[in-house]
Formats: structure tokens, sequence, C-alpha cells
């Protein structure tokens, strides 16, 4: 009867001694695998298989590409007789957010037409085929999950004459899953000092 109540009162100490009853110290314990710790708990072991209470599917990632469609209107573009020029457009934009409101892109835009402009010394006219536009602006974002707001410099490339490109923006981004996003933009492009250009595009970007 002895050796069966020492066999019993091992087998009730071999379940109770696990690591999620341990006490560490005063303020933390172990508790199904998560850690629960105050001030004092300097010797609390961080061993969190489950990841309770981590959120992955929101984790901040600082990076974002995106690829947009759109079309730029240039008031003081003309084609041949046409003087109301709207140009189809193709951007890809690579993004580094520094945190949750700040960040910086590299954006760059394709005008997928010819065309001419005025110059703005002379009044002769300046060809531009299918220029391609390179800005770094700057990016803010002061609501989560609302508008980033842009403004930066850039250059406009293109074979008969290159152009400083002033530009400012807005847009939004539309999460649709897996850190996917639908994003509608406004752009602003001052080129040269005197042409305008206003681009609205639709552009579908992940961030990573």
């Amino acid at each position: 009867m002895v050796i069966m109540f020492i066999a019993s009162f091992t087998t009730i100490f071999a379940q109770t001694d696990n690591y999620w009853s341990w006490n560490i110290n005063t303020p933390s314990s172990l508790l199904a695998g998560a850690v629960v710790g105050g001030n004092a708990g300097a010797s609390a072991v961080h061993y969190n298989p489950a990841l309770i209470d981590r959120d992955l599917t929101h984790e901040f990632k600082h990076f974002r590409g995106a690829f947009a469609i759109g079309h730029a209107y240039i008031p003081e573009a003309t084609q041949g007789d046409a003087k109301f020029v709207v140009i189809p457009t193709i951007g890809l934009d690579i993004q580094y957010w520094i945190s949750s409101k700040w960040g910086i892109a590299l954006k760059n835009d394709i005008e997928l037409a010819n065309y001419v402009v005025p110059d703005d010394d002379n009044g002769n006219l300046i060809i531009r085929d299918t220029p391609v536009v390179v800005a770094l602006p700057i990016l803010f974002s002061p609501w989560d999950n609302q508008f980033t707001f842009i403004m930066g410099p850039g250059i406009e490339f293109e074979e008969h004459e290159n152009f400083f490109v002033f530009r400012v923006g807005v847009g939004s981004e539309f999460e649709v899953g897996d850190h996917w996003d639908f994003a509608p933009e406004i752009i602003y492009d001052l080129k040269d000092g005197h042409i305008n250009s206003i681009t609205f595009a639709i552009g579908v970007g992940k961030r990573f």
C-alpha cells in the first residue's frame, strides 16, 4: 500500500510540474505558452509558440510597389489640329515608409503619345515623344488607411529636351487582403515652369 501511495503521488506531481504552471517570480508566470509579466519580471522566458496577442495580418511593412494606369490632361499640348489633349499613361512606383506617416517614393510614369508644347522663351513648339517622368517625392499619410499626400521634384526625360518637374498629388489605398490594395490618385505636374499636367490614375499595389 505504501508503494501504491508513492506511485500515485509521483504521477500527480509529474502532471502538475509543467512549464506552463511554473512561477518565474512574483509578477510573472507562464500560462499555456504565453508570458504574463510585470515590471519586475526580468527573469520571464519569452516562450510563445502560438503567437498569442500578435496580429501578423496587419504587421507594418516598410516597402510598397504599385502599378498604375491613367490619363493626363495637358492644357498647353496640341496634337495636329486637336487642342484638347488627353494622354494615356502607365506608372510604376516603389515606396519606402520610414513610419506609418512618412515615406519616400520613386515614381516613374510614361506618357504613351506624341504631342507638342510651346517653348516659354521664344514661342516655338517643342516635340514630346513618349516622355518619361521620374520623380522622387516625399509621402505623408496623416491618417491611418486614408489619404496620402505627395510632393517633390522630378525630371521628364525626352530625346528632344528634358524638363524639370515639380509634382504634388494625393491618393488613397483600399486594402483588399494579404497586403494588396486598390489605389486611385490625382497628380499635378508643373513642367519646365509653364506646362501643366493633371493625371488621374488607378493603381494596384502590394506592401512587403
